[in-house]
């Protein structure tokens, strides 16, 4: 729509409406359950149907649906092993399959397999230490365009097929700027190269030339 949403650390969320010079605001309410679980919001992201998810630091999910200005929450459940690996959620990618998949702070990475709100029923496959992740903290997460997803971590950059789910670790002897990342610091060019930044700089490479 030509929208900018903004993601704010204790302000919610706001929309610029660039034709009214207008901004919007959504905060956190705690009477409300259909507004955002927290207004400690550090990443956000557009997904093929409008809505946008954002990642708040230590609640969770929030599904916001923009034509409705309300949200539906996703949160970590200590008694389900299916559920979202980490409240602190750094990032999100929905690749070619329309799969959405979540960068958290201390859950690896995490894959959305089933959904169903009015049901409560919220199914993520992880992605950590315990299946070959060098670290549970996952800064970024892009798809290249063999379709194979790359993750930037503070432990190296990590190579995921989504195919045979077989995990590749990337460190600072393979040429990386350094083993630890940054959040909010990974792009994908229109010419399929993938960026990465860090603490020592930005590592860019071209996925299809990685043997």
């Amino acid at each position: 729509n030509g929208d900018v949403w903004l993601a704010t650390f204790k302000g919610g969320i706001s929309r610029y409406d660039r034709q009214t010079d207008n901004f919007t605001t959504f905060e956190h309410d705690p009477s409300d359950v259909s507004t955002l679980s927290s207004n400690n919001v550090i990443s956000l992201y557009e997904t093929s149907d409008g809505n946008l998810w954002v990642g708040t630091w230590q609640s969770g999910i929030s599904v916001f649906v923009p034509s409705t200005g309300t949200a539906f929450r996703i949160r970590r459940d200590n008694n389900q092993a299916s559920s979202l690996g980490s409240d602190r959620i750094v990032s999100f990618l929905e690749d070619s399959n329309r799969n959405i998949w979540v960068g958290t702070h201390g859950g690896g990475l995490n894959l959305l397999t089933a959904q169903d709100k009015n049901a409560g029923k919220i199914v993520f496959e992880k992605f950590d230490t315990e299946n070959g992740m060098p670290s549970n903290v996952v800064y970024g997460v892009l798809e290249d365009d063999q379709g194979s997803l790359w993750a930037s971590t503070n432990k190296g950059l990590v190579n995921l097929n989504r195919e045979t789910k077989e995990v590749r670790v990337y460190t600072e002897s393979h040429g990386i700027q350094a083993n630890e990342f940054n959040s909010g610091a990974h792009y994908k060019d229109a010419n399929g190269y993938l960026y990465f930044g860090g603490n020592k700089g930005v590592t860019r490479f071209d996925p299809a030339k990685i043997k």
